[in-house]
Formats: C-alpha cells, structure tokens, sequence
C-alpha cells in the first residue's frame, strides 16, 4: 500500500520541477529578442551534460557503492525527498511517508496558485524587447541569390527547433573538433592498440567526418517549410533553379564551417602524407555538399506542405527520412566495399580520393537537375 500511495503521487515532483522550469524560462524569453538562440543554447547545455553524467555513470555508481553510508547521509540532507520516498517504501515508516507526501504536495500546491494567478497575464502579455534604433547607413546592393540565401538562413536561425534537430551533426563535429584537441594523445593510443590500423588512420578520419557532415539534414525539410507561402516563391522573378540552390547554399553555409574546422583539427594533430591530408581536406567538403544537394532534391519530390507546426516537417517528413539514411548510406556503404572487396586492391587514401571525384560527379548531376527538370517540376507544383 505504501508503494502504491508513493506510485501515484511522485509525478507530482517532476512535474512541479518542469513547470518551474518552464515558467521561469517563458518569463526569460519574452524579454529576449532572439527567442531561438535561447532555446537552441538552453536545450545544446541540457545535452551536454546529460552526455558527461551518462559518460561518467560507471565511476558515480562506484563511488556511491563504496560509500553509501555517507551518500544516504548526503541525501537525506541535500535530496529529502529521495531519502524519504526510499525510507518510506523499504522500511514502511509512515513518518517519512508523510514527510515524502509533503514534499509531493505543497510545492505542487504552491505552483499551482501562483501560475492560476497570473496565467492569462502569462499568456496574453508582450513585454517586448529592445527595440533596435534606425541609423542611416550607405545602401548596399546584393543579387538576387544573396537575397534568397539570407532569406534562407533567417528563416534556419529564427526557429530553434529547426536548428536542434537538423543540424546536430554540426554540434557534433565541432565537440569532435575539441575533442581531438583536449585528447590529443586518446588516437595515438588507439593506434598503438591496433597497430594495423596505422596505414588506414587518414581514411579513418576522412569517413568519420563524412559521417558526421551526414547526420545534417538542414536542407531535407527546407522546401516543405514554404508551406502555403510557396506561391510567393513562386512568383519571384529569378528561376525555379536559384530559388531551390538557395537552400542547398543555406545547408552549405550553415554545415561546412564546422567541417572545415574539425578537417583542420586532425590535419593539425596527425600530420599525415600529402595524400591522406588531401582525402580528410576534399572528402567531408564534397558530402556536405552532397547532403545540402540531395536534401533539396528529395524534399522537391516528397514535400509535406500541409503540416500544423514547422517542428513536425523537420521531425517526421518522408524526405528527411530518406535523406538521412541516403547520406549515412553514401558513406557507409563505400566503406564496406572497401573492406571486404578492395582493400588488397587499392590504398585507402586513394579510395578516399576516388570516393570524394564520385561525390563530386553526383553533385554535378544534382545541380543541373535542380536548374533544369527540378525548376520545372517547382514550378508546377500547386
């Protein structure tokens, strides 16, 4: 009965937790202009430690066994509740179950009068931002695809669910960028584990930053999200081909400065031959390239214009599933014809090369498709 009592009522506690959370971070946002680099900032540090405490499990749960007299007395003075719901439960002592039911309560009780209180005002009120003072400045004349490109890239940045999800595989690029640095010595003991793979060390980091540049999907969801404004993109007096390159461009911009930074750690950190070099520089380049292209092109033939909030196009469209596995597919699947039929035949350095001309041919194919067929099926959807 006592588990059953404690069942039901410890929701209440993460519950009033987010609530509290979410109540104080709306009260933050409505001051700020940029509401997405907030989120994106906020929800980037969430992950980043949930990484480091799940990276550091083991170690914590052994410190907890060798200790655990002292980390229930820690408990029970830092986390009272935890003590009293264990106590509760394991011993069956009904004060600490009344404590623990206390504890469920009252800040519940508490949360819920202040925000019944004030949520209409929370709701309905725009406090605003600063607004930014006009200076008169120098016109600047820019084409129009520099036009469609920053109108592209507003959009990316305006929306900080469309940034966590799609382009995630540059966070992580750039943590691997660090990474390599901070551990400078962690690849040199790989490698003297596995000596064999000293040979393979410039195609090794050449494949897993094509693996990481493929995880980005930034351009998979773009066309969708024109939505019922298609018609505008439509109208506009340059041709179907610019308009679609511009999001190819946009994935581009916001993918490849992160690669090319992580291209230049390893570079910097394994000093290797000219060739390798050339394969870790040309190979992670051309598959962004080919990600932000094949993204656009899928996307023009499996759109998804009928959708309630943006977060759904980029989460849960055909064209951002067929993306993904397509651009992890073009690498990993090189890989393991590699492995398995030309290792003996061929270097890996120069497979990489030879990998990176088949990913440029591609792109070329891309592009004249998006400035001729694709422009004329962008033209005639509804």
């Amino acid at each position: 009965a006592v588990f059953i009592v404690c069942a039901l009522f410890l929701p209440l506690i993460p519950m009033t937790m987010s609530c509290l959370f979410g109540w104080l971070l709306a009260l933050i946002i409505d001051r700020i202009r940029n509401k997405s680099l907030v989120t994106t900032v906020f929800s980037l540090a969430f992950l980043a430690a949930y990484f480091y405490l799940f990276s550091n499990m083991n170690s914590y749960i052994a410190a907890m066994v060798q200790s655990g007299a002292q980390v229930a007395q820690a408990i029970k003075s830092a986390v009272y509740p935890a003590y009293a719901f264990g106590a509760a439960i394991m011993d069956g002592d009904l004060m600490q179950l009344a404590g623990f039911l206390l504890c469920c309560l009252l800040p519940f009780g508490a949360l819920y009068v202040i925000l019944t209180r004030g949520f209409v005002r929370i709701v309905s009120s725009h406090r605003g931002a600063a607004k930014i003072k006009y200076r008169q400045r120098a016109l600047r004349v820019g084409s129009a695809g520099s036009a469609l490109l920053k109108k592209e890239l507003m959009h990316f940045g305006s929306n900080g669910m469309y940034i966590l999800n799609a382009a995630l595989g540059s966070v992580f690029t750039l943590a691997a960028a660090v990474a390599i640095i901070i551990y400078r010595d962690f690849p040199q003991t790989i490698l003297a584990q596995a000596p064999k793979l000293i040979p393979y060390t410039g195609p090794l980091a050449a494949a897993v930053l094509c693996l990481l540049g493929a995880t980005d999907i930034i351009s998979a969801p773009s066309f969708s999200l024109e939505g019922k404004n298609l018609w505008i993109a439509q109208s506009l007096p340059v041709s179907g081909g610019r308009v679609l390159m511009a999001k190819a461009y946009m994935h581009i911009a916001v993918a490849l400065p992160p690669v090319i930074i992580a291209e230049a750690a390893v570079i910097f950190m394994l000093r290797p031959a000219f060739l390798a070099a050339l394969g870790i520089l040309a190979a992670p380049a051309a598959m962004t390239v080919f990600c932000a292209l094949l993204g656009v092109v899928v996307n023009l033939h499996f759109p998804k214009f009928d959708f309630i909030s943006e977060t759904a196009v980029v989460k849960q469209s055909m064209s951002v599933l067929i993306s993904m596995f397509a651009s992890m597919g073009a690498v990993i699947l090189p890989a393991m014809l590699y492995i398995w039929l030309l290792k003996e035949i061929l270097s890996g350095d120069v497979f990489i090369l030879i990998f990176t001309a088949v990913l440029v041919l591609a792109c070329a194919v891309m592009i004249r498709y998006l400035h001729n067929g694709g422009a004329r099926r962008f033209a005639d959807l509804p």
